[in-house]
């Protein structure tokens, strides 16, 4: 894949651009935070930071942009959790990718209301059990590798049988 040698930090006054949709730098050499400033990009679809050097967490301000479609931050250096209410504030999500950080904490519940949600990837530091995935019909891929999922017993993903049990 080819990059850029775009570099420095990612300009705050990127969140004054109202009426964009897509923000993809992706592959380039941004460092520092993701700026608090994007969360007022109301219209904002597609997020795609991917392999860059980012930092820190990601500003609460971004989970509530509702008209999110694509979120990808893989491959950064950013921690933190996964919103425990995020299958409910991003509830047009279709892709979501926050691979190769150091996240943690678990996988939340509601990302079952997810339903057009596609694209899982979460290879981090994930721990905890598999929360119920059955009503995602759309999903196509699912990578929960390099994580701590499960408690080293059978049954955890029991869920995904659809034969109904008499």
């Amino acid at each position: 894949m080819d990059s850029n040698n775009l570099t420095g930090g990612i300009p705050p006054f990127f969140g004054n651009f109202s009426d964009l949709e897509v923000l993809s730098i992706d592959i380039n050499n941004f460092n520092g935070i993701i700026p608090d400033s994007l969360g007022q990009l109301k219209k904002l679809r597609s997020l795609q930071f991917a392999g860059n050097m980012l930092s820190d967490t990601i500003p609460p301000s971004i989970y509530n942009l509702s008209s999110m479609e694509e979120f990808s931050v893989a491959e950064n250096k950013l921690h933190g959790i996964i919103p425990s209410n995020l299958g409910n504030t991003f509830p047009k999500m279709t892709y979501y990718d926050i691979a190769g950080n150091h996240f943690s904490g678990t996988i939340p519940a509601s990302l079952s209301n997810a339903s057009n949600l596609d694209t899982f990837t979460i290879a981090n530091g994930i721990r905890g059990n598999l929360p119920s995935l059955e009503k995602l019909h759309k999903l196509r891929w699912l990578s929960l590798s390099r994580n701590n999922l499960g408690t080293g017993h059978d049954g955890h993903l029991e869920f995904l049988n659809t034969e109904q049990q008499d």
